[in-house]
């Protein structure tokens, strides 16, 4: 090998190294300050009718290019009914950068600790989830989940009832609703306690095409 290509091959490889180290130690600095937990609850609220609060909010990077998010005392209201959404001690999201190029907002993984998920039923029969997006032609990002890992400890509130949950799933394919599928699921989602007649209108709204509560109902039997 002669010199021409050493030298070639060695600047390669010092361009690599300076990119890596900027990439692992420049980038978390700049993203925390600009990207930052005001910013996050502000830009949340501003595209949502989600109201957004979160203490000790840090951002790190990964090897592979992604960012890591970790928040403690998270809490998520309806902007609008001003009612309870979720909340959580502690939780984690992994998000690639290179989709975010295309605006595409990809969460490969989120993790809760304690994650407290309320589902109230109003008078006029809408929930307290309902109407939380707004239109996705004026959303700056289109939010994915692509080969999603979800994993929770935590309990479901509803207006009369209360049930644990212990949460370990990997959905393999990028989510939604109308093409859901039992085949795509990894792992497994163990409930407690859960009143399936009082949730009947929530499996009804939020899966249409999947199952009905009864046949939900007799699968966990």
């Amino acid at each position: 090998m002669n010199k021409k290509v050493l030298k070639a091959v060695s600047r390669i490889f010092i361009t690599i190294f300076i990119l890596e180290c900027l990439y692992l130690f420049v980038l978390p600095p700049v993203l925390h300050k600009f990207v930052n937990k005001d910013y996050i609850c502000s830009f949340t609220e501003k595209n949502t009718n989600i109201k957004l609060k979160a203490d000790e909010l840090e951002i790190s990077t990964y090897l592979k290019p992604a960012v890591k998010i970790t928040a403690k005392n998270i809490s998520a209201e309806n902007k609008i009914t001003k009612q309870p959404l979720l909340s959580a001690v502690s939780a984690e999201a992994e998000i690639p950068l290179l989709p975010l190029i295309f605006k595409n907002l990809n969460f490969k993984h989120f993790y809760a600790d304690n994650l407290q998920i309320s589902i109230l039923k109003n008078e006029d029969g809408s929930f307290n989830f309902e109407n939380l997006f707004l239109d996705s032609k004026t959303s700056p990002f289109k939010i994915k989940f692509k080969d999603f890992t979800l994993k929770a400890i935590g309990a479901v509130n509803t207006n009369t009832s209360k049930a644990d949950f212990d949460i370990n799933i990997k959905y393999s394919e990028p989510f939604s609703y109308k093409n859901f599928s039992e085949n795509n699921i990894k792992g497994g989602i163990i409930i407690y306690g859960l009143d399936l007649k009082e949730l009947s209108p929530v499996f009804e709204r939020v899966l249409p095409d999947f199952k009905t509560a009864e046949e939900i109902g007799r699968a966990s039997c």
